[in-house]
């Protein structure tokens, strides 16, 4: 009997699904390339056989990971492919693509930093940290940084109290980082899904989040604030996190909008010169080393970013594009 391509597609995505947790949490092989690659079986697998056989099939998949590692193992799992689930049920309720990006956008970022977390509480314990810190000294005094700083009148105890600091604020943002790195990864395998399905995929400069997601933005600045108002560094840290998602979304969104505004001003030729002369400037500052080039470059990579950012943020708003419905939630 012949075996049609699409049946192959179909066993071997319900092999991946039952068998690659297992395989990964037995060989401690979980990585982001891994998950991205799973992301991609649960949307062709759902796109074939239906969303409910998907997820009972991955569900097997991580309860037979989960009772092979153990209860602790539950911790080195990324759950990011689950959010595949959540896309193709919205898109099956026939939700807008921009709504359900969002919305799968902010469970990818929480089922990517919530396995961080105990990982981060044990970093951030004084012993751990302690040592860590006198890791970095040591290293720094083998390298000639220390002795250099020393000499310039900086004392030793200063040195320990500004790598401390950024210790404690990179351990206490990394759930923010390695949210941004979930949503990156959805957003990744989801435009690759589409790619490899010839799916229409809209224009960049036509990109858009529902208004509502602003209040992302403003829920994280409330509790930044509250949190340092009351003292409470749990509720200030997850304020700074949900602001540092909602930017990197933001971003994004940012450059889509001046993107559409480049595209009604300027030619197809301005952007070539104008990415020239960026990348002229980049490539010289980085094989000469000059200080005042570098300076430079990072300083107007700063600036696009902060502007794209606050475009983003008021775009949500005020609609700047004019796109057809983008408001109607909040008309």
């Amino acid at each position: 009997m012949y075996i049609h391509d699409k049946d192959v597609l179909n066993y071997a995505c319900k092999f991946f699904l039952v068998f690659l947790p297992l395989i990964w949490s037995i060989y401690n092989i979980w990585s982001w390339l891994a998950e991205l690659f799973l992301l991609l079986i649960v949307f062709f697998h759902g796109r074939i056989s239906g969303i409910k056989l998907t997820a009972a099939l991955l569900a097997a998949g991580y309860l037979a990971a989960v009772v092979a590692g153990g209860g602790d193992n539950i911790w080195q799992i990324g759950f990011v492919p689950w959010v595949a689930i959540l896309m193709l049920v919205l898109k099956q309720k026939g939700m807008r693509t921009s709504e359900s990006a969002f919305w799968c956008l902010m469970l990818a970022a929480l089922s990517s930093a919530l396995p961080v977390i105990p990982s981060v509480r044990q970093a951030l314990q004084p012993g751990n940290l302690e040592r860590e810190l006198a890791g970095i000294v040591q290293l720094y005094e083998q390298q000639g940084i220390v002795q250099l700083l020393t000499s310039q009148g900086i004392a030793l105890e200063e040195i320990e109290k500004y790598v401390r600091m950024m210790l404690t604020l990179k351990y206490r943002l990394m759930p923010g980082f390695v949210a941004v790195m979930g949503m990156f990864e959805f957003s990744l395998g989801y435009l690759v899904f589409r790619f490899l399905t010839k799916q229409k995929v809209k224009n960049f400069s036509l990109w858009s989040f529902p208004w509502y997601a602003v209040w992302v933005m403003i829920f994280g600045l409330i509790a930044y604030l509250g949190g340092d108002h009351f003292n409470h560094t749990i509720i200030t840290y997850t304020g700074l996190n949900l602001m540092f998602i909602m930017a990197a979304i933001c971003v994004i969104l940012g450059f889509s909008c001046l993107y559409y505004l480049y595209k009604r001003i300027l030619s197809k030729s301005a952007l070539i010169v104008l990415f020239g002369i960026f990348f002229f400037i980049f490539m010289f500052s980085l094989f000469t080393g000059n200080p005042f080039l570098m300076g430079l470059l990072y300083f107007s990579i700063l600036v696009w970013m902060i502007a794209a950012m606050l475009i983003g943020l008021f775009d949500l708003l005020f609609n700047f594009r004019k796109i057809p419905g983008i408001n109607k939630e909040g008309e």
